[in-house]
């Protein structure tokens, strides 16, 4: 069992969420930021058998340094990544220096939520576990009627909708966004057309999707999104109803449109071995 949990100001909310289910203390590493960018964090402690929780505020690299210097010093390290960093190209090199930083520095596993692309895995030579998003979202849709139908909003996540769609037991449709063309059951009138996707950052493929979807005849739209960076992204814009976006970046977006899930309890099931229950904040 693990010692302690350790983070920093940005994510102490949700990791004091996960040492409380797991019945350990939790350790918040001062951290400030000068005028120029640079990081200052205490360096000064300690430890062994830790969990260690990524502060994912949607700035990458601001992050991954600040992690940096918040590990060291500590070994035996299972860090929980909510949003993994650099993870959206299958063949990332940048990803392949942040895993042998993270192997180099005593991370010795590794706990992610619904990575990008599932061969980025190879990049680690660690235990890596990733989670996938329909222990998020599944409870929101699993009594829902037959009036459902799952939307894969391009190509990229067909493999990650279809799951969606064969664990709920509901009929999928694949959109190509540059040439509108919809593959699989063409009657979309009055159906509630739930978009399954990892990332909203600029927000260009989910508008695509709704707005082809919505001009096919959706009685309503919502969205599944595991992490919601938000970078360029104008919402109320968008034909979508309700956006379900977890919390593995820090919620800063926030409006009526916007339901944020927990993930303290996917994270500390895991760990534990025992199911879990999604939540909304």
């Amino acid at each position: 069992m693990f010692d302690s949990v350790i983070t920093i100001e940005s994510s102490y909310d949700l990791a004091c969420r996960i040492a409380n289910r797991l019945k350990i203390p939790v350790l918040k590493i001062e951290a400030t930021t000068r005028s120029n960018g640079e990081i200052l964090v205490n360096g000064s402690l300690e430890g062994k058998n830790i969990l260690a929780l990524f502060p994912n505020t949607g700035n990458s690299n601001h992050d991954f340094v600040s992690f940096l210097f918040m590990i060291d010093g500590f070994q035996n390290i299972t860090a929980i990544i909510p949003y993994m960093p650099y993870s959206r190209a299958d063949k990332s090199h940048e990803l392949r220096v942040i895993a042998k930083m993270l192997e180099s520095r005593g991370v010795t596993s590794i706990i992610t939520l619904d990575i990008h692309s599932t061969t980025s895995i190879s990049a680690f030579n660690i235990p890596v576990t990733n989670i996938n998003s329909f222990e998020i979202f599944s409870e929101i849709y699993r009594k829902e009627d037959q009036n459902i139908l799952i939307v894969s909003p391009d190509i990229g996540a067909t493999q990650r909708a279809s799951l969606f769609a064969e664990k709920l037991g509901k009929e999928i449709v694949f959109i190509d966004k540059i040439t509108g063309i919809l593959t699989g059951p063409q009657e979309i009138k009055g159906k509630k057309c739930i978009i399954v996707d990892d990332i909203i950052d600029t927000g260009r493929t989910l508008n695509i999707a709704s707005r082809i979807i919505k001009e096919k005849g959706a009685e309503s739209i919502e969205a599944c999104i595991t992490h919601g960076i938000f970078s360029a992204v104008d919402i109320f814009d968008y034909p979508i109803d309700v956006f379900y976006i977890s919390e593995s970046v820090v919620p800063i977006n926030v409006c009526e449109k916007i339901k944020y899930l927990t993930t303290d309890e996917v994270f500390a099931c895991n760990i534990l071995g025992a199911p879990h229950q999604p939540m909304m904040i």
